[in-house]
């Protein structure tokens, strides 16, 4: 049994052992400050089985597979992406709509198509982005980004997506409504159109209460289900790390910190694991060691 200390709270873990100070990486593990690339299997057998259930599987659930927001890893993933130096210094907040009644699969390769654009054209490097579905049944996107873009430029590469959709009959649209479209929204998160009357710029710690805002408007009360992800990042956002991990001899050291609120404890099981977590919000000095070893992993791949 071990522990993970997220930015939400700690998880007891029952099933595995801890092989890594922090958790939560898609790429690396972590001992002593060192990043260390996580092994791939070295049986080709076993990948070769792994593949070929994996295959028969997505056959028998193809038609019936929806995905969910996976909640709690989400909204760490943005909390430590905002914890990073150079989200300190800029964060943006998009908001991609589309004009109403697109196709989910539609909405989904006009924003691929877009995001190629703004990564080529605009720089863009790191980003996560979220699914949402309006009351009205059109998906729309939430994407975080310390990468600066121009507005005008981002929406223009989405009114040509769009054009080149309605060219090829993959959208059926007017051409007015198109030559109008501004569908394409921005915030800055260190200076927001909300406080835009009292012409300051936020601290650090009201941008980040800010950005808890955000998550719990956009990620902890959506609910969409769709047969494409709900969610992605690129590959920096993945790799980053989202907790501290604690062995069983912390235990009585990371207890005291846990609330006492019953409603603060939520439970996950299935055949694989079962897990606790108790929520509330640690102090931020409990996170030096991964925001250091998350400098590292976001250093890998921001080199130039």
């Amino acid at each position: 049994m071990f522990y993970k200390l997220s930015r939400l709270g700690i998880a007891e873990i029952r099933t595995q052992s801890k092989n890594s100070q922090h958790g939560g990486s898609s790429l690396f593990k972590s001992w002593k400050g060192l990043l260390i690339k996580k092994e791939a299997s070295k049986s080709k057998d076993i990948i070769k089985k792994m593949e070929s259930d994996a295959m028969k599987k997505i056959e028998k659930d193809n038609q019936k597979k929806e995905y969910q927001l996976r909640k709690f890893k989400i909204r760490n993933k943005i909390m430590n992406f905002f914890s990073l130096k150079s989200s300190r210094k800029f964060c943006a907040f998009y908001t991609v709509t589309f004009p109403l009644n697109i196709p989910d699969e539609i909405a989904y390769k006009l924003l691929n198509t877009w995001l190629t654009r703004c990564r080529k054209l605009q720089g863009l490097k790191s980003y996560l982005w979220v699914a949402e579905r309006q009351k009205n049944g059109t998906l729309h996107f939430h994407l975080i980004t310390n990468n600066y873009m121009n507005i005008r430029e981002v929406n223009e590469y989405m009114k040509i997506a769009l054009k080149n959709a309605k060219k090829k009959d993959l959208l059926y649209c007017e051409d007015k409504v198109l030559e109008k479209y501004n569908g394409v929204d921005v915030d800055n998160l260190y200076h927001s159109k909300r406080h835009k009357k009292k012409n300051k710029r936020l601290s650090k710690i009201e941008a980040q209460r800010k950005l808890m805002y955000y998550l719990s408007k956009y990620v902890t009360k959506n609910e969409t289900k769709s047969k494409k992800l709900p969610w992605h990042c690129s590959r920096d956002i993945s790799a980053l790390f989202i907790s501290v991990n604690y062995s069983e001899y912390s235990e009585n050291e990371i207890f005291k910190l846990v609330s006492d609120n019953p409603e603060a404890v939520k439970s996950f099981h299935n055949e694989y694991f079962s897990f606790h977590y108790f929520l509330f919000t640690p102090e931020e000095k409990y996170f030096v060691s991964l925001n250091e070893i998350n400098e590292k992993v976001y250093q890998y791949y921001n080199q130039n």
